[in-house]
């Protein structure tokens, strides 16, 4: 409660002067002044960042060298290339394939081929395997608390074209790949029953984490839910029990309520009219985005087909907003939906109420991401106000 009212604190005082925060003398009559930063907590997930935009003067004697060069650099076709038409036997059978025009397919699914998690030939040893580790773990003893690396991994291969970026396609490609991610979680949900959670991620050159040029994507399904995944969702709940309101229903009111009161000085990018693109409160790392729907809604997997379309349309923008602005910036597009474990529960709880699924776009800036600093505190530290790359997005022509 005190970490939530000292948030909406901190943000009535920034609506009031945002760019006169921190300008506190060192004594009554001193000439010197301390310029602040701020400390802001994320109310949606309880994240902390630490908001130091003198930091971004530093001398910096290092630097990040991009290996390799940009997506759009590269050729139309690569022989070599697992994923490029023609290479099919490469990457494996397809798990899911849509046609394309002139082409034998446009987008197409397969197991990863060197997996974080693989599928066993039998789960129920597995669960029997779990269980019995669990109840050494509830006997003390902490230190074999272990399972398997089991699930499933798989590659979305996005485009036959080995150079072509997501932001300069088409709208219908990204509808396509939106649907893709939907219909093979949905499918994965429904024939596993040990899916406990499903991760959708898209890694975007070589600093964003990607190993191969060609656009691609992923899809995890695990048998357990992530630490954070889970704190997120119990986060979202607490505020619920507390407030009697979602806190994702909130935040979007008061954001809109900004955007209306200020039209200089808010932080959304985007809108349509089912979902909102924004540069959040307490954004981890300059420039990310998240894509909010207006309703409520816990799971990825249960959107329409109506808004899906609505929200590849807003993605699609975003992430031509984010190619102009950062000339093409390596970055990891993350899709954070409610847990599949205990889903019977959560519709009792109705998670919907409290939760929202949403999409996080992360350009990486290079230098200053995670260190010391983030890993000594859990807080991340971020350089540049999120008003600020609000106005720069918004100001991009698409």
């Amino acid at each position: 409660m005190a970490l939530v009212s000292l948030a909406r604190a901190i943000r009535q005082s920034w609506r009031v002067a945002p760019h006169a925060m921190g300008a506190r003398p060192l004594a009554r009559g001193a000439s010197t002044t301390i310029e602040f930063g701020q400390l802001r907590q994320n109310a949606c997930n309880g994240d902390w960042v630490c908001f130091a935009t003198g930091r971004s003067n530093r001398p910096i004697q290092t630097s990040v060298v991009q290996e390799g060069f940009r997506t759009t650099q590269g050729i139309a076709h690569d022989a070599n290339c697992p994923f490029c038409f023609g290479n099919e036997p490469l990457s494996g059978a397809s798990l899911l394939e849509v046609p394309g025009g002139g082409d034998p397919w446009s987008l197409r699914i397969v197991a990863n081929k060197y997996p974080a998690v693989k599928m066993p030939s039998d789960w129920k040893a597995v669960e029997r395997s779990r269980q019995e580790r669990g109840s050494k773990f509830r006997n003390n003893v902490v230190l074999d608390n272990v399972l398997d690396a089991v699930g499933s991994h798989e590659v979305v291969i996005e485009t036959p074209l080995h150079n072509s970026v997501l932001a300069l396609g088409d709208l219908a490609r990204v509808e396509r790949l939106v649907r893709a991610w939907r219909d093979r979680g949905r499918e994965l949900i429904h024939d596993n029953s040990w899916v406990h959670h499903v991760l959708y991620f898209k890694n975007q050159g070589t600093v964003g984490g990607a190993s191969l040029l060609h656009p691609h994507s992923q899809l995890v399904a695990l048998p357990i839910v992530p630490e954070h995944v889970q704190r997120s969702q119990d986060h979202a709940f607490q505020w619920f029990t507390e407030h009697n309101q979602s806190v994702w229903g909130r935040m979007l009111e008061e954001e809109l309520d900004l955007m209306a009161c200020s039209p200089g000085q808010h932080r959304i990018v985007d809108s349509n009219d089912e979902f909102v693109a924004l540069v959040p409160f307490a954004a981890l790392s300059p420039y990310s985005m998240w894509i909010v729907p207006r309703r409520d809604s816990a799971h990825f997997d249960e959107t329409s087909d109506a808004s899906l379309a609505a929200f590849a349309e807003l993605l699609h923008r975003c992430l031509r907003r984010l190619h102009v602005c950062l000339k093409e910036p390596d970055f990891n597009l993350l899709i954070r939906s409610a847990p599949v474990a205990n889903r019977s529960r959560q519709r009792a709880f109705n998670a919907s109420t409290y939760y929202r699924w949403h999409a996080t776009l992360f350009p990486r800036m290079g230098a200053g991401a995670m260190a010391g600093f983030e890993f000594a505190s859990g807080i991340f530290s971020n350089s540049n106000w999120p008003e600020d790359d609000a106005e720069k997005l918004r100001r991009v022509e698409i």
